[in-house]
């Protein structure tokens, strides 16, 4: 019997910044705040009922720099396989304009898996830039750690992606990536403003990610 694989470590540096050919994903600083606001702001109605902090957080400024910090102050704290979250702004290429966010979440170091999640601008919508995000991300995220200065990927085995059934815009992101749809959990979610609503789950392994 194979022996089981020791649990996945951060690399050292963490890869926090992606570059695809129209995009920069990265870390939210507090000189983005107001690029924050302004990108929820753009469609902040459209996000909810899927996105419940849109209704809640990140409604001034100072909401937003409290985010910002709270995301910075997350990532600093965490280390080895201590860390479960991340969060990246999805930032235009050349313009720097605030597109919307990505990251992961739910990290599961014993098994090397995460969770991602995503969103994007209402004006920035149907021109595939959430699919192109995502698939940098993924590539990052799957893709082997690197040694030296340079980091490479996050060296992960597994990604998963979770939406409920009726969100037709977020489950178009893995479909158009051809990623495996695992499961379909029957009215296992309940969406404030929406209902009882079935869950799907999609994941890619780093070999298939790979194999692409």
């Amino acid at each position: 019997m194979a022996a089981r694989p020791a649990a996945w470590t951060r690399p050292m540096p963490a890869p926090v910044v992606v570059e695809t050919p129209r995009l920069i994903l990265r870390p939210w600083t507090h000189a983005d705040a107001g690029q924050l606001l302004e990108a929820i702001e753009d469609g902040r109605a459209s996000l909810l009922p899927w996105l419940p902090w849109a209704a809640t957080d990140n409604r001034t400024i100072a909401e937003c720099h409290y985010t910002i910090e709270r995301f910075a102050r997350d990532f600093a704290a965490s280390g080895g396989s201590a860390y479960t979250s991340l969060v990246l702004g999805i930032f235009e290429k050349g313009t720097g304009r605030a597109l919307g966010g990505t990251g992961f979440h739910d990290l599961k170091p014993g098994i090397h898996e995460c969770e991602i999640g995503y969103w994007v601008r209402a004006s920035a919508r149907r021109r595939g830039i959430c699919r192109e995000a995502v698939e940098g991300w993924l590539t990052c995220l799957l893709s082997p750690q690197g040694g030296g200065a340079k980091p490479l990927g996050w060296g992960l085995r597994r990604a998963k992606i979770v939406c409920a059934a009726t969100n037709t815009a977020s489950q178009g992101v893995p479909r158009s990536l051809n990623l495996r749809q695992e499961a379909r959990f029957r009215l296992d979610r309940y969406i404030e403003g929406h209902g009882w609503d079935d869950t799907l789950s999609f994941g890619v392994t780093a070999e298939e990610w790979a194999a692409r």
